[in-house]
Formats: C-alpha cells, structure tokens, sequence
C-alpha cells in the first residue's frame, strides 16, 4: 500500500484530501506544522509527500531543501495557492511539482475526483 504524507496547515484542505487518499486505499499520515511534518518525514518512510509551501514554524521550501540534504529521497508534491512563477520556478529547483489543490486527487495515480 502506497504510504503519503501531508503537511497542510489548512485544516479543511488536509480533511478533504486526506477523505479522498483514503477512500482510494492510501496509507495517509498528516501534520499540520512544518518542523512537525519534516521530523515525521525523517522518522517514517513514505511513498509521496503532499507539501504545503506556508506552513508554522517551518516552510515547504526548507522542509523539501533539508530532506534533500539529508538524502530523503520521496516523490514531493508542492500544494500551495500561490501561483506565482517565481513559487513555481524555486518550487522546482527544490524537486516539488506544482499541483492544484482543488485537482490533487487526479494528480496522484489512481486517485478519482473529489
């Protein structure tokens, strides 16, 4: 079973997509803290992680660069509203792929709409 985590600081959006992963089978842990979210990532082994960019404490770009560091290497997708080209540019120079959050369910495989 595929293992996902998401670190999401808008408790609706986690409650949606976490509903959704799971109703799919998905193996789902959540955090809604940066530094929390990134000790989960190092402690448990994951297939994907769902990554805000503007979480507390710690942000989706340093939890992505740290991970990097530390030779964590899982699949990230970048959640975020933000849509700026710069975002999207940095975003992939950490290795996070942009996704729309109210298209996340098609965007992980075999997942069906929300």
């Amino acid at each position: 079973m595929m293992r996902i985590l998401i670190i999401e600081d808008d408790e609706s959006i986690l409650r949606g997509i976490v509903e959704n992963l799971r109703r799919e089978h998905y193996e789902v842990s959540s955090e809604t803290d940066g530094e929390r979210g990134y000790k989960l990532a190092k402690r448990e082994k994951f297939d994907l992680i769902l990554l805000d960019l503007m979480l507390p404490s710690m942000d989706g770009l340093d939890i992505c660069k740290k991970l990097s560091t530390e030779g964590i290497q899982v699949p990230i997708l970048m959640l975020t509203a933000r849509g700026e080209e710069i975002d999207k540019v940095i975003g992939l120079e950490c290795r996070l792929m942009p996704i729309n959050m109210w298209t996340t369910s098609t965007q992980v495989p075999g997942v069906s709409g929300c």
